[in-house]
């Protein structure tokens, strides 16, 4: 089930942002990850004030992952590892679709499965940039319905 996230998620939502970016981006020292979680919890915990949305995906009394978006971009979109494959995430975009027009992100181009993800809900990828911070290579994907007839 899809429901708005609330601050009693604030523990659980933390703890599958902190594994999944692990997970997901060994190219990326887990040290920088452990490095921002403070200011991604402070982040969450002012998400309304600043204009995020986030939603969590739940089964059985349990948080299977989240997606938090601000106008339109996803900030980002985790699903613990052992429920990935299972719908959950594009469970999450289609929530995102029936709020935004358009929804753009950004994803790092090693991230091969994530791209592949993303491609497969329709977004196409629309620029190649630098993240600094993290000295990778990100491309920038985006998502538009289409027009009414």
């Amino acid at each position: 089930m899809v429901r708005n996230y609330n601050i009693n998620d604030l523990e659980q939502v933390m703890q599958i942002w902190l594994q999944a970016n692990i997970e997901a981006h060994d190219f990326i020292t887990k040290t920088y990850w452990e490095g921002n979680y403070e200011m991604v919890k402070d982040i969450m915990l002012a998400a309304k004030e600043l204009g995020i949305n986030i939603f969590v995906v739940e089964q059985d009394d349990d948080i299977k992952g989240f997606i938090g978006i601000r106008k339109g971009y996803i900030e980002g979109l985790f699903i613990k590892k052992d429920n990935q494959g299972q719908g959950m995430g594009r469970a999450l975009v289609e929530q995102a679709k029936e709020r935004f027009d358009e929804l753009s992100l950004s994803v790092y181009e090693k991230n091969k499965d994530a791209i592949a993800f993303y491609q497969r809900q329709g977004f196409e990828i629309v620029s190649k940039g630098y993240n600094e911070e993290t000295d990778e290579i990100e491309f920038l994907m985006k998502f538009r319905t289409r027009e009414k007839i």
